[in-house]
């Protein structure tokens, strides 16, 4: 098993290259838009020809006392102004309880802006272990974006997924949705708040619910930094957790 300190070491390089790089102006690009840190994914692309690499650890705590750290890398590449390939690769990512997750692959479509509307259509590829998991698991999100007022924005995010039951192996519906808040209360400084949650359909189990909160810090027009809280809602998920991670594109 990998050392535990790994994930931490990996995360502080990067936050080092996200502080030296934040002396170098991006002038002139759109404002980063990224999926993290919080559940709701934005509704925008990262735009034609450009890569965003987003990355972060998040530790959580379990209501019987077990914990857990992992590193999620997500890479985002735009095909056009209005859409994006987005992969969240498995092999990329590191988890203390010693299994990878499965491999995400997603096609985004931005259909509108003001508001901002976009379809996010995805598929898990079990490549890697999770803990028995090996079938195909298509998933489709819609994805809104409102800007309330000239500092204060909302994303909402409704989808819905048809995992499979490992023990059955008969597929089930899931639906899952998340709504955040942020506040930009200083040029490049974002607040964040979340409530999130996941209802399966026919398995006659409760769904979860959890909320999230924290902060960004756009560096420059290119990098950005996050902090973060989670706290979770339902004895079936996480007691608590916090993040932490850096955005690039390139």
């Amino acid at each position: 098993m990998p050392h535990k300190l790994a994930p931490f070491t990996a995360l502080t390089t990067l936050l080092t290259l996200a502080l030296l790089s934040s002396l170098v102006s991006g002038a002139g690009a759109e404002p980063l838009e990224t999926d993290r840190p919080s559940q709701a994914l934005t509704p925008k692309t990262v735009g034609s020809g450009r890569v965003q690499v987003e990355t972060g650890v998040v530790y959580q705590h379990f209501h019987d006392g077990a914990d857990q750290t992992s590193v999620s890398t997500v890479l985002r590449v735009g095909l056009s102004e209005h859409s994006e390939i987005r992969v969240e690769s498995g092999p990329l990512n590191y988890q203390s309880s010693g299994a990878s997750t499965n491999t995400a692959i997603a096609y985004k479509q931005q259909l509108g802006d003001d508001p901002d509307f976009s379809v996010l259509v995805g598929l898990q590829v079990p490549i890697g272990h999770l803990q028995g998991k090996h079938s195909l698991e298509p998933e489709v999100v819609v994805l809104g974006g409102f800007d309330l007022t000239d500092h204060l924005e909302a994303d909402l995010n409704l989808g819905a997924s048809l995992p499979m039951d490992e023990m059955t192996g008969h597929r089930f519906g899931q639906f899952f949705g998340a709504f955040d808040l942020q506040y930009e209360f200083t040029d490049g400084w974002k607040l964040y708040g979340e409530l999130f949650g996941t209802t399966p359909v026919g398995l006659g189990e409760k769904g979860v619910l959890g909320m999230d909160g924290g902060f960004m810090v756009q560096l420059n027009d290119n990098w950005q930094v996050d902090f973060g809280a989670i706290r979770g809602l339902s004895p079936q998920t996480l007691d608590w957790g916090a993040t932490a991670g850096v955005s690039a594109r390139f």
